[in-house]
C-alpha cells in the first residue's frame, strides 16, 4: 500500500522533467513521399553523403516469450529492419526485410538529427534504468561515427531528446513491417515452449 504514493510521486516527478526539455517539434517522417525512385548519387548539400546509422532496441529483462530485439539500418536509397524474438537462441527465428527511403527522406532526417545536437560524442549519463529497454544508436556523417548510448543510462536532460530521434528512425520503417514484426511475435508468443 505504501508503494503505490511513491510510484505515483515519481512517475509524476518523471512526466514534469520531460516535459520541461527543450526539443524542436519532431517532423511527421512517416507521411514523406516513398513512390517514384529518387537520385542517390548526390543527397543536398546539407546531408552528409556518408550518412547512414544503425539503431537496435530490445525489450530489456521480460520472460523469453515476451522478448525480442530489432535492428533498423538506413543508408541513402534503402533501409532494413532485422528482427529476433527471444535472446536470439534461435537463429531459424530471425526475420529481415528491406525497404526504400527517398533522398527527402534521409535529408530530412539528417536535418532533424543535426538540430538536435546528436552528432556529437559526449552525453550525460545519469541511473541506470534497470531492467528498461536497451538501445543502441551508431550515427554515421562526414567520415566519423557517433556513438549514443543506451537510453536506459542516459540523464533525463538527454533522455527525451534521444528518444523522440529514436521515434523519427523508426517513423521510416513502413508500417506493413511493423505490422508483420507484430504478427510474427504474437506468433512466437503463442507457440512459445520452455
Amino acid at each position: 500500500m505504501l508503494r503505490m504514493p511513491i510510484i505515483i510521486n515519481l512517475s509524476l516527478l518523471m512526466l514534469v522533467a520531460c516535459s520541461q526539455l527543450p526539443i524542436e517539434t519532431q517532423p511527421d517522417f512517416s507521411k514523406l513521399p516513398t513512390e517514384s525512385p529518387p537520385d542517390f548519387n548526390q543527397l543536398p548539400a546539407e546531408t552528409a553523403n556518408d550518412f547512414s546509422l544503425r539503431f537496435k532496441w530490445n525489450t530489456g529483462t521480460l520472460p523469453p516469450q515476451y522478448t525480442y530485439t530489432y535492428t533498423i539500418l538506413l543508408e541513402p536509397g534503402k533501409g532494413s529492419l532485422e528482427y529476433q524474438p527471444g535472446y536470439g537462441d534461435d537463429n531459424s527465428l530471425q526475420w529481415s526485410v528491406d525497404f526504400a527511403l527517398s533522398e527527402k527522406q534521409m535529408h530530412d532526417l539528417f536535418d532533424y538529427l543535426n538540430s538536435q545536437d546528436m552528432f556529437r560524442s559526449s552525453w550525460k549519463k545519469g541511473e541506470p534504468m534497470l531492467g528498461g529497454s536497451g538501445t543502441s544508436l551508431i550515427l554515421n556523417a562526414n567520415g566519423k561515427q557517433y556513438t549514443i548510448p543506451s537510453i536506459s543510462i542516459l540523464a533525463s536532460s538527454e533522455y527525451a531528446r534521444v528518444d523522440a530521434a529514436m521515434e523519427a528512425i523508426r517513423a521510416l520503417v513502413p508500417q506493413t513491417i511493423w505490422d508483420e514484426m507484430d504478427v510474427r511475435q504474437k506468433e512466437y508468443e503463442a507457440n512459445y515452449k520452455e
